[in-house]
């Protein structure tokens, strides 16, 4: 009887180190939605040097200013959280190197493969047409997004609506991504005015939601 016992606890330490374990998803180290509003206020203006977001929560946020509604284009927008938003002016993007991106920031968040996951935001488009400034009269979005890995890089095309300076205030639209806009290293984005004769078209952004896993 004990040699039987004895069999069966051999058969079963082989059948466990023989088993294929199973793979699990990579835990979330942080996720949340940054609305930036407890960065410094800049109320009149930005100025990309002074006044870049830099790094936030893990994320590096390149070619984009911290900017309010008191700034003289913000100012047009029914800004989703009070009071900051983040603008990424044609003066910003070349001060940081052309199209702005979220890009993960391995140093801050303690892992250097660590990556994220973008689930949503709040964008608008901003056009400047000669000496005016107005929101776009129509605005393509094509978010680019990267993966670690090298695997074949993600896209999502967001249409933001026409609408009209005045009263009441423009809207910003929701962004929700697809759910292969995980395992991310940066997203880029680029921007499209529908009107002729635009000079510029940003983008800006609020409450940014994502996830880093380690």
């Amino acid at each position: 009887m004990a040699r039987f016992l004895t069999l069966l606890t051999v058969l079963g330490t082989t059948l466990r180190a023989h088993s294929t374990p199973t793979e699990a998803a990579p835990a979330a180290k942080l996720s949340y939605c940054a609305n930036f509003d407890d960065l410094p206020e800049n109320p009149g203006g930005f100025d990309p040097v002074t006044d870049p977001v830099m790094t936030y929560k893990g994320i590096s946020y390149l070619g984009f200013v911290v900017a309010t509604q008191q700034n003289s284009a913000e100012k047009y927008f029914d800004i989703p959280s009070q009071p900051n938003i983040i603008n990424s002016g044609t003066q910003s993007q070349a001060s940081f190197g052309g199209s702005p991106a979220l890009q993960i920031n391995t140093t801050v968040t303690g892992g250097p493969k660590d990556t994220f996951t973008l689930k949503s935001l709040r964008l608008a488009c901003l056009v400047t047409n000669g000496a005016e400034t107005s929101n776009a009269n129509g605005c393509t979005v094509l978010f680019v997004g990267n993966r670690r890995s090298g695997a074949k890089s993600v896209t999502y095309e967001y249409e933001y609506p026409n609408q009209e300076i005045g009263n009441p205030l423009a809207t910003f639209g929701t962004v929700t991504f697809p759910d292969n806009f995980k395992g991310l290293s940066e997203v880029f984005i680029s921007l499209t005015a529908v009107q002729n004769d635009v000079l510029g078209v940003d983008p800006l952004l609020d409450d940014v939601c994502l996830s880093i896993q380690g």
